[in-house]
């Protein structure tokens, strides 16, 4: 039950949270250097190279086409590490950005922010590079700690089906098996709703014309009638009936 956390958190938040070995920041940060070193060991003895799923770079050429910014993050690598493995895919070129002052990439690491999904940060921290709001931003992802962030900043979240179920992953906007299944149109799609509210926002009803059905209420306003002359100060006092006789014919 442990393990399936590790792709859903930062190393040093897997370490102290998951696994309880320390708290201390610098040990945590020992323990994640260790595991690095012998993930790459395994690497290099597997032969083993990180690959792109089918379907990826040809997305990822239609995004760039439609001039969509974009961005990736990855919260198990550093971002060094996040650069070198970009350029060794050929894809760091779709992440480019022209605007940095630096000319880095729009890429967020693990160590680029203090907390990691689901919390929104890693979001909000993307979007920031991109020069977008996270309202009109789309995560893609494959578990649902995508969807949670997604819901907390207001992002659309798009679901790869993989190690979960797909019945866990109804929470995301759109859930597919393979990103070839996704087009320019279907994206827009997303904000379709979203946009004619905020075109034409929700005006409250006012019947100007009532119909046949329903008749108006009218308050009417109450007519001012003068006083009754009578010596009692009070006015005039309404007879009293109970106490009238009823008045007997003459013989």
């Amino acid at each position: 039950m442990v393990l399936k956390h590790c792709d859903t958190m930062k190393p040093e938040d897997f370490i102290a949270r998951q696994l309880r070995w320390t708290r201390d920041p610098m040990q945590m940060r020992r323990y994640n250097e260790e595991r690095v070193e012998i993930f790459e060991d395994i690497v290099k003895e597997s032969g083993a190279v990180d690959e792109l799923q089918p379907g990826v770079e040809r997305f990822l050429e239609l995004l760039q086409r439609a001039n969509v910014p974009m961005a990736v993050m990855d919260g198990k690598k550093r971002f060094s590490q996040l650069c070198v493995t970009l350029d060794d895919l050929g894809v760091a070129r779709y992440f480019e950005n022209s605007d940095s002052p630096t000319g880095e990439p729009n890429v967020v690491s693990g160590e680029d922010v203090s907390d990691w999904l689901p919390d929104p940060l890693p979001i909000e921290r993307a979007c920031t590079a991109m020069g977008r709001t996270t309202k009109r931003c789309v995560v893609f992802g494959n578990n649902t700690t995508v969807t949670e962030a997604c819901m907390e900043c207001g992002a659309k979240s798009v679901l790869l089906l993989g190690r979960q179920p797909r019945y866990e992953l109804q929470g995301a906007d759109t859930v597919v098996e393979r990103l070839t299944d996704l087009s320019i149109e279907n994206l827009k799609r997303l904000f379709t709703e979203e946009t004619s509210d905020a075109a034409e926002p929700e005006r409250e009803k006012v019947e100007i014309f009532p119909s046949k059905f329903t008749a108006p209420v009218v308050a009417e306003r109450p007519r001012w009638e003068p006083e009754a002359k009578s010596d009692d100060a009070g006015g005039k006092e309404p007879p009293d009936y109970l106490r009238r006789r009823r008045r007997r014919p003459d013989n």
